[in-house]
């Protein structure tokens, strides 16, 4: 039977802010840890899902933080690293900054939640040449900052429309896809960094054959038959395994952010319980033909192979 991975970006609403230069009242900007994780890993145990989650090293200074993620760990879900801060130009760093965001978020892993990570996503799918040398040398076994479309430029230009709407200050970013991402495949693949070590990389967030953005988030914003068109993608190119992508502020109601933007924006504006019927939706009709593995049991295992 084919194989699902669920991952889970845990993006809180002062990094979502930050991606369109808005500054978040101090009330709002750890929601998606009080309100979006609990009723995400809710929704997860009613489907019978075990995910990746991938977190900030930054949020877990934060004690109430720390023990969120300690129970979703002893609910059987995986954490992944995320990056330190988030940093919107993630692609742009330089290796010794680029160690540094990454390094200083496994150590905060490590020492706060008892787990070494496995995986790594950069912000804003920062793939890079560097990015795999740097996880080969810290023994990372997969990366997946991947995503595999050649839509990125439009992704770009939307991204910069709803920041000029925002009235945020400019900020500059790395985000989304080059074109030259779009030649790598959609399905997981093996990958060489440095000293010849070897990753999984494990692409996301793009259709297999018209490469189109599939993840909840693009999916809650747009009409019902986006989702049936992407997943009749994924059924017709048999890939196996599919990854599909949620954040926690899928199930942020941002309408608490009092941030007019947030308020007055279609994706953010979602009343959630609406969003968490079709999020809920969404992994009921993927679980239909395919069976939830983590990326990390699924790694091991094609590691035992070899």
């Amino acid at each position: 039977m084919k194989q699902l991975f669920v991952h889970v970006d845990v993006d809180d609403v002062w990094a979502v802010g930050e991606c369109y230069g808005l500054t978040v009242p101090a009330h709002a900007r750890r929601l998606v840890y009080e309100e979006g994780l609990p009723r995400l890993a809710e929704l997860l145990e009613r489907v019978r899902v075990a995910a990746t989650f991938f977190v900030c090293g930054k949020d877990l200074e934060e004690p109430a933080n720390v023990d969120i993620l300690q129970e979703l760990v002893r609910r059987g879900h995986n954490i992944a690293n995320h990056s330190y801060s988030h940093s919107l130009r993630f692609r742009d760093l330089s290796t010794e900054e680029m160690r540094h965001e990454i390094e200083k978020a496994h150590t905060l892993i490590q020492d706060k939640l008892g787990v070494t990570p496995r995986g790594f996503r950069a912000p804003g799918y920062g793939w890079s040449r560097t990015l795999l040398d740097i996880l080969a040398q810290y023994g990372y076994a997969y990366d997946s900052s991947l995503m595999p479309s050649p839509l990125g430029g439009a992704l770009r230009y939307l991204d910069a429309r709803l920041t000029r709407r925002a009235c945020g200050k400019p900020v500059r970013k790395t985000q989304y896809p080059r074109v030259s991402d779009s030649f790598f495949s959609s399905a997981p693949f093996r990958i060489v960094g440095s000293g010849g070590r070897f990753l999984w990389e494990i692409p996301v967030a793009a259709a297999p054959l018209l490469r189109i953005p599939f993840q909840a988030s693009v999916c809650l914003s747009l009409p019902p038959a986006y989702f049936h068109f992407g997943e009749l993608l994924c059924d017709i190119s048999g890939q196996s395994p599919l990854t599909f992508l949620l954040h926690g502020a899928d199930l942020t109601d941002f309408r608490r952010s009092d941030v007019p933007f947030f308020t007055s924006t279609k994706y953010f504006a979602q009343r959630v319980e609406e969003k968490e019927r079709r999020i809920e939706g969404f992994l009921k009709s993927l679980l239909r033909n395919r069976v939830v593995t983590t990326t990390e049991a699924w790694v091991e295992e094609q590691y035992s192979c070899l």
